[in-house]
């Protein structure tokens, strides 16, 4: 994981995320490892036609049910998400992973991250943007259009080939919500690819453990939303997965560095 500035390691406004910071009496968070997620894997392999996010169109389409649209939004570490993505592959499943082409955590400009969005994409996988808005405050989104602009061009770039999805980080700009399209990208958050969602946020299920709710799907259309940032080969709490990953990417820092990583990483995560 490359380097990061302590210019970029910035406090953010989690003032309109209140409502995912509150605990349901559903929540569950009892099994975070590979293990689960092949269950998950096996589960919606049998149970749903799986499309990735660009795929939104046919999924809308087609007169087959139930649907599910496979999402993963990389926010803190790329490396991560290839045991998920080497997962998928071995059910023969085709998800859509978003990575950050401005994130302070990782730099998908670097050789290693380079070869991780390569082997994404030769297992079928596809790789979109998630999209955060250098200037997240409210009211402060005159840009939005230009910056997500931008960034869907520096990701092209980066992987050789068009970027037709995205997701928002920790999403505040209502407007944007209403369309299915936004810069050429099908919308993840989009109204009708948010009928029925499950996710993972935080390191909980808020609607409660997901494998029983995907043996008897309820809606003609899912969208899952995995995080690969919690899982592991062993359980841990998302507070322990957290220090998890602060202690592999400080080894040998720095102090500040360590603490400037620590501090942004905690508040990026809502920890």
């Amino acid at each position: 994981m490359s380097p990061i500035a302590e210019k970029n390691m910035q406090v953010h406004n989690f003032t309109n995320n209140d409502r995912e910071r509150q605990r349901s009496p559903e929540e569950w968070s009892e099994n975070f490892t590979y293990a689960y997620f092949r269950k998950i894997c096996q589960v919606t392999k049998s149970n749903f036609e799986i499309y990735r996010v660009f795929e939104a169109a046919l999924a809308l389409n087609s007169s087959k049910t139930p649907k599910l649209i496979l999402r993963h939004d990389v926010d803190v570490s790329l490396e991560r998400a290839l045991p998920m993505a080497a997962i998928e592959h071995d059910y023969k499943i085709a998800s859509t992973y978003l990575v950050n082409p401005n994130c302070q955590f990782y730099d998908l400009q670097d050789p290693v991250s380079r070869r991780i969005l390569q082997e994404l994409l030769s297992m079928g996988h596809e790789v979109g943007l998630h999209f955060d808005h250098p200037c997240r405050e409210q009211g402060k989104f005159l840009s939005y259009e230009r910056e997500i602009h931008l960034a869907k061009g520096k990701l092209a770039a980066i992987i050789g080939r068009p970027v037709l999805s995205f997701s928002t980080h920790r999403p505040q700009y209502q407007p944007l919500y209403s369309q299915l399209m936004v810069q050429g990208m099908v919308n993840s958050y989009a109204p009708k690819l948010m009928q029925w969602y499950l996710s993972d946020s935080l390191g909980r299920w808020r609607e409660g453990e997901p494998l029983p709710k995907l043996r008897q799907p309820a809606n003609p259309l899912l969208q899952l939303l995995i995080h690969p940032i919690w899982w592991g080969e062993v359980h841990l709490s998302a507070v322990d997965r957290k220090n998890e990953l602060v202690e592999y990417c400080i080894r040998g820092r720095d102090p500040r560095y360590q603490e400037a990583f620590h501090r942004a990483l905690t508040l990026d995560l809502g920890l």
